[in-house]
């Protein structure tokens, strides 16, 4: 289900596709936005290393991760004069908000065992890993890297680091919140929320989530029954979803999942 307004793609069943910039890695594009380059990609990388070390920084683009599987070993930089810097290593549950001005790269002898995949999404830029005015190299040696430029690290969080709470409104709802809202964080990239429904949970009577601005979601594991433009639908897991008025979201008043749901949300917290 497609429109203007509304994406509700079964992303297990959708192709994946090669994407030329990083060698032999997949991606399945969920949503791009003509107007800014801006995107949500489901991404895949193989098993395996980099020969070289480099590091990078993106000029403008700010960037969210939240990673669904394998290992992904990434080098971090605080910036020009940090040459040795320090490697995160992401797995399933870490979530990564790289801003503009992060320094990073993956660093030379260190492999991911498994392959990783995860979710990616960006403020514009279409391919701007691709644009030498937006993606900036900077050496190892003495390498400044350009003038008038913050380096700024990321924010990582691991959910297993992170309490359950209760939801503010869905009773019955717990919630790991991983990123508040930020105003240096253009919109839709916060905030980020992993949210977990029980087994037969219920949602309150009538209760409607309009968005003004694009929010979405990605069903981790499990199932939830939501309504849709009058509509009721079952997400299940792999499934994306993404709206804005005049499309509406209701969770209705009946059971709204059976075996219970994992969800992760960007932009919201279905309050």
């Amino acid at each position: 289900m497609i429109t203007d307004h509304l994406r509700l793609i079964r992303t297990r069943a959708m192709p994946w596709e090669p994407h030329i910039m990083h060698r032999g890695s997949l991606r399945k594009i969920l949503r791009h936005d003509p107007a800014t380059g801006g995107y949500v990609h489901l991404r895949y990388f193989p098993p395996g290393g980099v020969d070289q070390a480099a590091r990078v920084f993106h000029r403008t683009v700010h960037e969210g991760f939240y990673f669904l599987y394998g290992d992904y070993p990434c080098w971090e930089f605080r910036g020009p004069s940090d040459r040795t810097g320090r490697v995160e290593h992401f797995c399933a549950g870490t979530f990564m908000d790289r801003p503009a001005g992060s320094l990073h790269g993956r660093p030379p002898g260190l492999a991911s065992a498994t392959g990783s995949e995860f979710l990616m999404w960006s403020s514009h830029g279409n391919d701007f890993d691709a644009d030498p005015l937006e993606t900036i190299a900077v050496g190892f040696d003495s390498d400044p890297g350009p003038s008038n430029t913050t380096f700024r690290d990321p924010v990582i969080v691991h959910a297993e680091d992170l309490p359950w709470v209760d939801h503010p409104t869905l009773a019955g709802a717990r919630l790991r919140r991983m990123a508040g809202i930020d105003r240096d964080s253009p919109a839709g990239l916060r905030p980020a929320t992993l949210l977990y429904l029980p087994p037969g949970w219920q949602a309150p009577p009538a209760r409607h989530h309009d968005a003004t601005t694009r929010r979405w979601l990605f069903v981790q594991a499990g199932d939830v029954r939501i309504g849709l433009d009058g509509a009721t639908h079952t997400l299940t897991t792999g499934d994306y979803l993404d709206w804005r008025l005049p499309a509406r979201l209701s969770l209705g008043g009946t059971a709204a999942t059976g075996i219970g749901c994992l969800v992760f949300c960007v932009g919201h917290e279905l309050a």
